[in-house]
């Protein structure tokens, strides 16, 4: 007596399987790898994709595993500059004068009379809501400002040219070549334009300039600081 027949199987008999497929329509399947995989590929794909594939595939290894390349090819890095020609281009926030950013202060005003277009001086007059509109998404690099309002004393009355703009921040250049950074946050800053005077609030600057001109503003009433 065989183990099997003791815990109550038995082996299958021969022809057992290829009976039972044949009664169910079924191919039976071959014990070899080779043909197993070809009745496997023959019942999922078209008989043309498969001579397809098979073409592709005779004569040639296919590595199953992932595989990484060395590339031998050229990589374009940025080239970065060395400290010393860092040290000859930089200049120091205490060497610069304020001279030296009037024509930037000129080619503001230049960008502000084509961004209000013609008759800027009878739209500020006529039209004052229109004009503050557009000056709320203006770039302000070159601007004469001043601190009229802070909750810092110090910065109230500075006076100078922007020279950089960050989100928080305004640094300006002022008249005596000193260079100071104002934040945004609690201070008003005005400008002249045309015989008019005009506000900022620092706490609706809060973003950058770049992104200042494609944000909407909504109306919103002023508090005094």
């Amino acid at each position: 007596m065989s183990i099997m027949d003791v815990h109550g199987y038995r082996a299958v008999p021969c022809g057992a399987v290829e009976t039972s497929c044949r009664e169910l329509g079924m191919q039976p399947l071959p014990t070899k790898e080779s043909e197993f995989v070809q009745v496997f590929l023959a019942s999922l794909l078209r008989s043309k994709d498969l001579e397809d594939g098979v073409k592709q595939l005779r004569n040639r290894v296919v590595l199953l595993d992932p595989t990484f390349r060395k590339g031998k090819g050229k990589y374009y890095a940025c080239k970065r500059l060395t400290c010393q020609q860092k040290k000859k281009l930089h200049v120091s926030p205490w060497e610069q004068r304020f001279e030296t950013f009037i024509p930037l202060h000129h080619l503001w005003r230049g960008y502000v009379e084509e961004l209000l277009g013609p008759d800027q001086e009878r739209q500020c007059s006529s039209n004052p809501s229109q004009v503050c509109l557009k000056l709320t998404k203006a770039d302000y690099h070159g601007c004469l400002l001043k601190v009229t309002q802070s909750k810092c004393p110090s910065y109230v009355g500075v006076e100078g040219i922007v020279v950089m703009e960050t989100q928080n921040t305004l640094q300006l250049i002022c008249r005596s070549s000193q260079y100071k950074t104002i934040p945004k946050p609690n201070s008003v800053f005005s400008f002249e334009l045309y015989g008019h005077l005009f506000s900022i609030h620092g706490n609706r600057m809060l973003c950058k300039a770049g992104e200042r001109s494609a944000k909407k503003f909504k109306d919103k009433a002023s508090v005094d600081l």
